[in-house]
């Protein structure tokens, strides 16, 4: 199975129909697999998302958020999805399933958990920032 449809079966397995949302613009297969695309209904998925026991608004200091927009993490173990939304339509928004998790659950009012456990994130840093790095500098 490909990047984009393992990205998307796994979504399913949270109820989120991606692509009525969506298009893609381009896919990568390196750690951290993952595509950009365009969000078309930035309110209509952002709410799926919101609504996604599964998923956990991205609140912490050091996360990347497109201006005005809004992140989320996967509350799943031991590797996680990571989507960040942009409201533009023509901006480039971002998915991709982090190797390792930095989520362990969700909070009373949507937001994600962080672990606390400092090898775990130090092992985040090193292997799925590695690609994103790569690929581009947060362009939003």
């Amino acid at each position: 199975m490909g990047t984009v449809d393992r990205i998307k079966a796994r979504l399913r397995s949270h109820k989120i129909a991606l692509d009525q949302f969506i298009q893609i613009q381009d896919h990568w297969d390196s750690n951290p697999i993952g595509f950009h695309f365009s969000c078309s209904n930035y309110f209509g998925l952002r709410a799926v998302l919101e609504r996604a026991v599964g998923f956990g608004r991205a609140t912490a200091f050091f996360e990347s958020i497109p201006r005005g927009g809004v992140a989320f993490r996967e509350v799943s173990m031991p590797d996680s999805l990571h989507i960040a939304l942009s409201p533009t339509p023509s901006a480039r928004s971002i998915i991709h399933l982090d190797s390792v998790s930095i989520v362990e659950g969700r909070g009373p009012i949507g937001e994600a958990i962080y672990v606390t456990n400092l090898e775990r994130l130090s092992k985040h840093l090193a292997t799925d920032l590695l690609h994103i790095d790569q690929q581009f500098r947060y362009p939003w």
